[in-house]
């Protein structure tokens, strides 16, 4: 019996991943992505940001390459009638020295939004990029 329960375990794990996955993907009204570079730096990156249905709130991740060491914020910049908007801060994140750079946050609330931006402490954007919306839209 031992047996036999170590020989299914890793599908067993794996079937439960995937049904875990699938279900975190059916909380989520809409994929917001974004690829972000930028002009006079090699730095690139990703961000996605989803409004999780039924619990009012969003999940972000941000993943950046070829960074200069430092402390940087990925923001999201709000859509506004009259073009431009104010950063809405999602997370804080650091270069490992390798240049490379991540972060997430979860169970927060955000206006509108069309663009993805890592800027440094003094406010300067490194790198920006526009989202792709895959999906409904937010209701409410």
């Amino acid at each position: 019996m031992k047996k036999l329960i170590n020989n299914k375990l890793p599908a067993l794990v794996a079937s439960a991943v995937a049904l875990l996955s699938l279900a975190a993907q059916g909380a989520h009204e809409a994929n917001n992505k974004a690829a972000m570079d930028g002009e006079g730096t090699i730095a690139t990156g990703k961000a996605i940001v989803n409004y999780v249905k039924g619990k009012d709130t969003w999940n972000a991740s941000v993943l950046v390459k070829d960074l200069p060491e430092g402390v940087y914020f990925f923001v999201v910049r709000a859509n506004t009638p009259g073009g431009i908007g104010e950063y809405q801060p999602v997370c804080m994140l650091e270069s490992d020295g390798k240049g490379n750079a991540s972060g997430s946050a979860s169970q927060f609330d955000l206006g509108g939004f069309h663009e993805g931006l890592i800027v440094d402490m003094d406010g300067n954007v490194l790198i920006s990029g526009f989202f792709e919306r895959r999906g409904g839209n937010r209701e409410g």
